[in-house]
């Protein structure tokens, strides 16, 4: 009888380790898969705020250059009226490029922060949700500055319109 309690009890030792290792298995599995979504969306994240920053600086800096250059060719300053509009334009214009340079210095802080979020949101609590894990006050800033940078895109081009509509009619 006390060998066979043995037995049960070495039996049951036996399924809990495979059962263990099991486990341990299942969680590693899962780690990968977390650590491949996490890489693919902060890659992602990265392309999209790259091509994001790189659309407004090209168009930004494209529509200055183009004003300034032929500005002289379609109204000469010395002939034209309301140059405010085209000071405003060009001070408008300068600043979307400045603040989308901003923009991008916070997404590298932005992006470097996620993997040590996420990191740590897995590592203390696999199950529960870390309400802060992706704001911060570089995400926030860099959303922000994004928004900021188009309005000072849209507000630039609306004045150089108004201003070469207002000089060529």
């Amino acid at each position: 009888m006390l060998n066979r309690a043995v037995e049960n009890h070495s039996m049951a030792d036996d399924k809990d380790k495979g059962n263990a290792d099991q486990s341990r298995e299942y969680n590693l599995r899962r780690y990968k898969v977390f650590l491949d979504e996490r890489n693919r969306l902060i890659k992602s994240a990265q392309d999209a705020g790259k091509q994001y920053a790189k659309a407004i600086l090209t168009v930004s800096a494209s529509t200055l250059a183009f004003s300034l250059t032929l500005i002289q060719y379609i109204v000469p300053l010395t002939a034209s009226i309301d140059k405010w509009m085209l000071v405003t334009s060009w001070f408008l214009l300068t600043l979307s490029i400045v603040v989308t340079v901003i923009s991008i210095l916070f997404s590298q802080d932005d992006y470097l922060n996620q993997g040590i979020r996420l990191y740590e949101a897995w590592y203390d609590n696999k199950e529960k949700k870390n309400k802060n894990s992706d704001e911060n006050i570089s995400s926030i800033a860099r959303r922000w500055l994004d928004r900021a940078a188009m309005v000072f895109f849209a507000l630039g081009l609306f004045f150089m319109i108004l201003y070469a509509a207002t000089n060529i009619l």
